[in-house]
């Protein structure tokens, strides 16, 4: 019976059912059991769960101490509490108890990177290419390290080749995206890209925030506004009137490059949206300060 479960659970999980495999695993005489705890490991973090995952993701270690699966999916929770270097740690005793399965050094290598050792990420990646070579998600993990060493080139190659495998790959057309925005003259084919990508997953907020950065960045740092703030209120209007106009024309000069797609998409995004507030408000100080400068000087004048 609880092989039928554990089964049917499997199947559910393969859909993206995964309220439905913690229903059908919620059974207390599954609670000992490896092969369930894990799915539900998996299925809480599936379904945003993170904190619920890694107590259940402890428990897996606890019950199943030799297993390197029950790390693997410790190593998972750790990520999504923004713990790398305990995800780097659980990743590394998942390899010690299996050290020639490439689903285990693939996330190694994962782990490596995030926490910025890239030369031995790159080592992992290249023994698990030798491994298992028409995987494309191997290929997205190499040009991920390729891009992080900024070996734009090489990075590139790599995400192309992910691409020859599976063409529809979205994590290899973000990155895609991400090396074209780094090259030089290269920002519309990023926004290409992403345009593309978006339009296959029109759901999802971190692609068009992605798009957005890449298509209308911030114009400057908020720390070199707060300097230029404060420079103007030491030195007056001589100079914040200046930057007043410039830092409103070049917000406008940038967004009158944008096609209506992505201006909409500007007013629809609250971030973006309130930079465009905030340029045309200083903008418009910078004019009335303009105004009321050039009546000032005409009043003198009499």
């Amino acid at each position: 019976m609880a092989d039928q479960r554990i089964e049917r659970a499997e199947q559910l999980a393969a859909l993206g059912r995964h309220n439905e495999v913690l229903e059908i695993l919620a059974d207390p005489g599954l609670a000992e059991d490896p092969d369930a705890s894990r799915m539900r490991v998996f299925a809480l973090l599936n379904t945003d769960r993170p904190a619920e995952a890694h107590r259940e993701a402890d428990h897996l270690v606890a019950i199943d101490p030799d297993s390197p699966l029950s790390f693997l999916a410790r190593s998972y929770s750790w990520e999504r509490l923004e713990r790398p270097w305990e995800s780097l740690r659980d990743a590394r005793s998942a390899v010690s108890r299996a050290p020639h399965v490439p689903l285990f050094r693939s996330r190694l290598a994962t782990c490596l990177a995030r926490s910025g050792q890239l030369d031995e990420a790159h080592s992992e990646v290249g023994w698990v290419l030798s491994q298992e070579p028409d995987d494309p998600d191997h290929w997205v993990l190499l040009g991920r390290v390729y891009y992080h060493l900024n070996r734009l080139d090489e990075a590139e190659g790599a995400v192309l080749e992910a691409l020859r495998l599976d063409a529809q790959n979205t994590e290899a057309k973000l990155l895609l995206a991400g090396v074209q925005a780094e090259g030089k003259g290269r920002t519309n084919e990023s926004i290409e890209t992403l345009i593309d990508v978006l339009r296959a997953n029109p759901a999802e907020a971190s692609i068009r925030q992605m798009l957005l950065d890449v298509a209308f960045p911030r114009q400057l740092p908020w720390e070199f506004l707060i300097i230029l703030m404060g420079l103007a209120v030491m030195l007056g209007g001589v100079v914040a009137v200046p930057l007043a106009l410039t830092y409103g024309g070049v917000v406008a000069y940038r967004y009158r490059k944008l096609t209506p797609q992505l201006r909409a998409m500007v007013w629809a995004e609250p971030t973006t949206r309130r930079r465009m507030q905030v340029a045309i408000v200083v903008w418009t100080l910078g004019v009335v300060g303009t105004f009321a400068a050039g009546l000032y000087l005409g009043l003198l004048a009499r």
